[in-house]
């Protein structure tokens, strides 16, 4: 492939659209609007146009993997969203009316002849991808030609007058590659990469994930290497994107793709995190309200938009009455709750804590408990990172469990705790009948509990039995059942509730059962 060659972004033009806006009215009195088109000037370095002509181009491709049913729906159905496309009754095209955009529906790799669509751009590399749990979705030379493909009707897009373009694509088991490719590139496990998709239950998703990690162990996609990764896992209509984003990209045309670039818009991410630190720094010197001032100056807030911000803020987090009063006389508990204020006060899209809850007293972690959960019925995305076990698992819908820099155990809170059952013990009483006896009733329990399915060891203590059990609640109703069935005395019967400190020690190795 010939050596591909990205200008610069043009700067200057950027500061000239910049400083005359500014002339005709403060720069930033319509929020977000002004920064996106002084970007759209550095990306195209040309006078602004007068409107936008947008072109959402659709790509469309199979993926081999779909035959395990890693998808809530069949790959028949690519055939029955293109017809939709062509009626412009889909979602796509939905959208792309509200946009101002024209569709574009192109044939990368899929399964089905659409040649009789005459609205559809013939494009077809092959007839889907290969299954990539047996070897290489693509071969180099299809990838490539893909993404060809892809700058091929983007430039003709382009040469058409086009000035934006917008990324859009269709393909059954599109998210299992699309997992996979990221968690080839960034080196991440697949229980954080791959979701539900298109709405599978658990069966599917143990299958979808499997999918994953059986694709990078047979491919050993190169870490960050795109075009390996690409061949090895990934879709043709992964490559036709790539080729429309290329290729705008070198014709200085605006790609509408959704995320943000970290390394070019570090100023982006900011405005959509929040942090709070575990050692954070208040000023004491300054009062609860000059203290919000203070950091929403620090992201170009004016005072007056910060005092109307921050009446809300210290009212979510119950300081509303001390918004008056000298930070160092606050409580350690008051100081924590205005640092997740003063990490509000932008309205970022995610928070982050640090240790939240450390140093505080039963009432002050109560109160903070409430504020966060407040805030995830609000819409906040949430990552706490905290050694108080117990109480994430009260708050948090999902969590990671980390050891020595690797991700050992990461999902939701109750498919997590549902892979610790069976590792806690069942405490067991019985009553004897003769005091003589209870060496017998010791051997005969024994034996009994050893003859049942998921016993594993019993170990007795001065006054009850422990039973290491591995199966689930069911079974061990089973156990009880049985139990009672061969005349039992059985007088208390429980199994250990599970606790994520209890967990977290058993996933790294810290409790031997």
């Amino acid at each position: 492939m010939e050596k591909i060659m990205i200008p610069p972004l043009d700067l200057k033009r950027a500061e000239e659209v910049r400083a005359g806006w500014a002339k005709m009215d403060k720069f930033g009195s319509l929020g977000r609007l002004e920064e996106m088109v002084v970007d759209y000037a550095a990306m195209t370095g040309k006078p602004l146009p007068e409107k936008l002509k947008t072109a959402m181009l659709l790509m469309c491709g199979d993926h081999g993997i779909a035959k395990y049913g890693v998808s809530a729906y069949p790959q028949e159905v690519t055939l029955q969203m293109i017809n939709g496309y062509m009626r412009e009754t889909a979602g796509a095209n939905v959208m792309a009316r509200h946009a101002g955009a024209d569709v574009f529906v192109v044939d990368v790799g899929t399964t089905f002849d659409l040649s009789a669509y005459s609205k559809v751009r013939q494009h077809k590399v092959a007839w889907g991808t290969e299954d990539f749990t047996q070897g290489p979705a693509m071969t180099r030379e299809q990838a490539e030609q893909a993404l060809q493909v892809g700058m091929q009707i983007a430039n003709e897009c382009i040469d058409n007058g086009y000035n934006l373009l917008e990324t859009a694509e269709m393909g059954i088991g599109n998210t299992t590659s699309t997992s996979a490719i990221v968690s080839a590139f960034l080196g991440l496990d697949p229980e954080l990469t791959v979701g539900r998709g298109s709405g599978i239950n658990d069966e599917r998703m143990k299958i979808k994930r499997q999918v994953v990690i059986d694709g990078l162990a047979v491919n050993k996609p190169k870490l960050g290497d795109a075009m390996d990764v690409l061949c090895k896992v990934g879709g043709y209509d992964h490559a036709g994107l790539a080729g429309m984003i290329i290729a705008g990209a070198m014709r200085r045309v605006p790609t509408m793709v959704d995320g943000v670039n970290a390394i070019t818009n570090p100023d982006d991410i900011k405005r959509k995190v929040g942090y709070v630190p575990d050692f954070f720094g208040v000023y004491d010197n300054l009062k609860v309200m000059e203290y919000m001032e203070f950091y929403g100056s620090m992201y170009g807030m004016s005072k007056e938009d910060v005092d109307e911000i921050a009446e809300g803020l210290l009212e979510l987090v119950n300081l509303s009455d001390k918004k008056d009063v000298f930070v160092d006389t606050l409580s350690r508990g008051m100081k924590q709750r205005l640092c997740v204020a003063r990490a509000l006060i932008h309205n970022p899209d995610l928070l982050v804590l640090d240790e939240p809850n450390s140093g505080l007293d039963p009432r002050a972690r109560f109160e903070m408990k409430e504020v966060l959960k407040n805030l995830g019925a609000m819409g906040k995305t949430i990552i706490i990172s905290s050694h108080i076990l117990p109480e994430l698992a009260e708050m948090c819908t999902s969590i990671g469990i980390m050891e020595k820099g690797h991700l050992i155990a990461c999902g939701k809170v109750d498919e997590i705790m549902q892979k610790s059952k069976g590792s806690q013990p069942i405490h067991l009483r019985v009553v004897t009948d003769e005091e003589d006896a209870e060496e017998n009733q010791k051997e005969f329990l024994s034996t009994l509990l050893m003859e049942q399915p998921n016993v594993e060891k019993v170990t007795y203590t001065e006054d009850e039995v422990l039973i290491s059990f591995g199966g689930n609640d069911a079974e061990a109703a089973n156990l009880l059942k049985s139990l009672i069935d061969r005349n039992v005395l059985v007088s208390n019967f429980y199994r250990e509730k599970e606790d994520l400190e209890s967990l977290f020690l058993e996933i790294t190795g810290g409790v031997k059962k």
